[in-house]
């Protein structure tokens, strides 16, 4: 099981977070940029998953997570895109990331552009989308 990530985006680990994602190319209104994988846990499961592999996990319901369960899973179930309060990524449904150019636009260098999301954008999809 393998996190989608679209050809035109990159994980850099130079970034304030730690790691996070530019974009390498130009991305069109509502373009796929990622979408999440991993494995379907519960709420009972999330603190001992998050223990072992960082917090990685994606809400998809009130009791429901997406979540690499251990070190080994993070870098093929993680997305690493990071939170920000001017976002320019957001959710279609629970697991597709989707790039929203008419929210902000940060330039990292030249025409590489950072990809962030708002964390309450991914708490309104899982309740929405179902």
């Amino acid at each position: 099981m393998k996190t989608y990530r679209s050809p035109k985006i990159e994980v850099r680990s130079d970034t304030l977070a730690g790691r996070g994602v530019i974009a390498r190319a130009d991305i069109a209104k509502d373009e796929i940029v990622a979408i999440k994988a991993g494995n379907i846990i519960t709420r009972d499961d999330l603190q001992q998953a998050t223990a072992e592999a960082g917090d990685m996990a994606l809400q998809i319901d009130d009791d429901f997570y997406l979540a690499p369960q251990n070190p080994d899973e993070v870098e093929d179930m993680s997305v690493f895109i990071n939170h920000s309060c001017d976002p320019n990524v957001g959710f279609r449904g629970q697991v597709v990331y989707v790039y929203r150019p008419g929210l902000a636009v940060t330039r990292i260098a030249g025409a590489l552009r950072g990809l962030f999301f708002h964390l309450y954008q991914e708490q309104v999809s899982a309740r929405i989308s179902l």
